[in-house]
């Protein structure tokens, strides 16, 4: 082997857990997701075995209200999504690699095709993907709601054993979303509207890390 890339197989610590080499295979589709359990689960096998250190899953839907259908993801919504995520974090540990998800939230570009659950968003302003579809502004009691919702799914991925978890809540502009006018809205028990969604994602990665 060229000395130069004997760094490419050394192993890295990041926390707590190690890296056996360099190699991170980062989230991306692949058609299996949640409807797919036992096949996503081998195909993401398949690439631990071949000897990658961390192998991620799709992006990972938070709840039904980021509902990507026609798209495939991989949900967090329930016992049952777990535990399909449990499935794939054993097949890929069983070959010495770490397992790791990408959390989602589509905000004013998610279908809801299937849960049928209304859009959110920071301003009501449509998407561009879902066309005439108004998302709902979100009030405090919307944030609040969907903070959770952030901590539950990196918890629910934290107890099944997947021990890298991105936070993605932004995609296109989703979830950051917003126009001049609602960027400037105040409110008198929050402040700003921007703020409360800027502490989603550092919520969830604190719960995360301090029940590591």
């Amino acid at each position: 082997m060229d000395p130069r890339h004997a760094v490419l197989f050394e192993p890295v610590r990041i926390g707590p857990k190690v890296l056996r080499n360099r190699f991170y295979q980062v989230p991306h589709a692949s058609g299996f997701g949640t409807r797919l359990p036992r096949t996503h689960a081998a195909f993401r096998a398949i690439k631990a075995e071949g000897g990658w250190a961390a192998v991620c899953t799709d992006y990972a839907s938070i709840s039904d209200e980021a509902d990507e259908t026609p798209a495939v993801s991989t949900d967090v919504w329930d016992r049952a999504d777990a535990a399909a995520l449990g499935l794939l974090v054993e097949q890929v540990h069983a070959h010495g690699a770490l397992a790791g998800i990408e959390l989602f939230h589509g905000g004013r570009d998610s279908t809801n095709g299937v849960s049928r659950r209304p859009l959110l968003a920071p301003s009501p302003i449509a998407g561009e993907r879902v066309p005439y579809s108004v998302p709902k502004q979100m009030d405090s009691y919307d944030i609040e709601r969907v903070q959770r919702q952030w901590v539950d799914a990196a918890l629910a991925a934290r107890d099944v054993g997947a021990v890298g978890v991105g936070i993605v809540p932004v995609g296109d502009g989703k979830m950051r979303h917003r126009s001049p006018h609602v960027t400037a809205a105040r409110t008198a028990k929050r402040g700003s509207r921007q703020a409360p969604l800027s502490r989603i994602s550092s919520s969830a990665a604190a719960a995360r890390q301090t029940s590591a």
